[in-house]
């Protein structure tokens, strides 16, 4: 699970680049 949270919070910082776009897609 501790994997999960470290990934949920790369996934947040990236949130701000175009890796947006894939959460919208």
């Amino acid at each position: 699970m501790l994997f999960f949270l470290v990934f949920m919070g790369i996934m947040e910082q990236a949130s701000k680049c175009h890796h947006h776009m894939l959460w919208t897609n």
